[in-house]
């Protein structure tokens, strides 16, 4: 046989070795044969001829590599072994039944979810979102980027609890370039912090939370940092944490519902009109 690198290389400049000029053979395996048109099926439009030899080597190769072991296997396995009838049609079965299933849910799932039904979910199963970790709400900055006098201004703002404190540090931050994080409006879980600041502790992290306000030091380096906000592991989580979670989980249950109710209708109907029937 012509090495399928030939072959592809005539297969780009046209040459025909057997079939019809318009349809030329480019292989054969055992009782099959691969023409010129399967091969231009998978070729890309605007592909150069190097790339038209290499993809088509490539595919030539594993339609001879394919077809041989085909054939071994045929050979080698029992008719039984090679019934597939019945496993074809189950297949054919569930494609036909999950692609009616989804177009159903497609067109008639209802996806918007109030607020009130969130609320009602997160209310009626408040063991399922318990927290499994602390989580907090902090911001921290390293002082030690900052001048001794600085270093004194920024504090005082930054452990205020006073409105638009925050302000004035995050302009001195970047115009000195600190490194700064203000996550009082987001929950982060604690180990994580504790991790990001390499925080070596001697105690819990949950310790931490004892006081809301700490200056530690890390190496050289002096961080401020300021708990803004906690809940302890087995707490209930906030709402907020959990709300597209809730979300999903009542479009699951009405998917699932919407499915079950199409199957029933269809089987009542179809036993109303004497489609089916148990013996």
């Amino acid at each position: 046989m012509m090495g399928a690198a030939f072959i592809a290389a005539l297969f780009v400049i046209g040459c025909s070795f057997n079939g019809s000029d318009n349809d030329p053979e480019v292989a054969r395996a055992f009782n099959e044969v691969l023409y010129r048109s399967d091969i231009q099926r998978i070729l890309p439009k605007e592909i150069s001829p190097e790339d038209s030899i290499k993809l088509t080597t490539t595919f030539v190769n594993n339609w001879i590599k394919e077809r041989a072991e085909l054939a071994q296997a045929e050979l080698n396995l029992s008719d039984q072994q090679k019934d597939f009838d019945e496993r074809l049609e189950n297949y054919y079965n569930s494609l036909v039944i999950y692609a009616y299933e989804n177009e159903l849910v497609r067109q008639k799932l209802n996806t918007v979810v109030t607020e009130e039904e969130i609320q009602d979910h997160f209310l009626s199963h408040q063991k399922e979102f318990e927290l499994r970790q602390t989580i907090v709400k902090v911001r921290y900055l390293r002082a030690s980027d900052l001048e001794k006098e600085e270093q004194k201004i920024v504090k005082r703002s930054f452990f205020s609890e006073e409105e638009g404190a925050m302000s004035e540090v995050r302009v001195i931050c970047e115009q000195q370039n600190v490194l700064y994080f203000d996550g009082s409006e987001q929950w982060q879980i604690l180990d994580n912090v504790v991790a990001q600041l390499n925080l070596e502790l001697e105690r819990k992290a949950d310790d931490l939370l004892v006081d809301e306000k700490h200056e530690f030091s890390v190496g050289d380096d002096l961080f401020f940092l300021h708990f803004v906000d906690h809940k302890l592991k087995d707490d209930l989580a906030p709402l907020s944490m959990e709300r597209d979670k809730i979300k999903d989980i009542i479009i699951r249950r009405r998917k699932v519902e919407l499915i079950e109710t199409m199957q029933q209708d269809v089987l009542d109907e179809a036993l109303k009109k004497g489609n089916v029937e148990v013996y």
